[in-house]
């Protein structure tokens, strides 16, 4: 799921991206289906971190592993979510916020057309 901000569309749009394309639903209920993206900017990434969700597991998994799963505190529940902006063939824009499963899916729409803010592109050029 995708929460829209901005750009053509209005605010408190939905979107759902799938393989196939992403279908942005308005709130007066208009549907548009993309089926792929002519350039894809990322803006923003953010570590939003769930300590509900953490401690949750952190005990469960501490019962049952007799103190180790305590350390689980530090790995789960952490869910990054991605400010990006896209735009479409037909002139159309949206700025929205997707987590990084929805990101990677509109990625795969926009092929080569992505561009990403300057300390990802530095990592990109040590891993080639």
């Amino acid at each position: 799921m995708i929460r829209i901000n901005g750009g053509s569309f209005p605010e408190n749009s939905l979107g759902v991206v799938t393989a196939k394309g992403l279908t942005i639903t308005t709130p007066d209920a208009k549907v548009t289906v993309y089926d792929s993206i002519k350039q894809l900017e990322e803006l923003d990434s953010e570590v939003k971190r769930e300590w509900g969700k953490k401690v949750m597991w952190g005990v469960g998994l501490g019962i049952i592993t007799a103190g180790l799963g305590l350390l689980a505190i530090l790995f789960v529940g952490n869910n990054k979510e991605i400010t990006f902006l896209a735009e479409f063939s037909d002139g159309k824009t949206v700025t929205g916020i997707a987590d990084k499963g929805g990101f990677a899916l509109l990625g795969s729409l926009a092929g080569e057309n992505q561009t990403y803010p300057e300390t990802v592109q530095a990592i990109n050029r040590k891993r080639r």
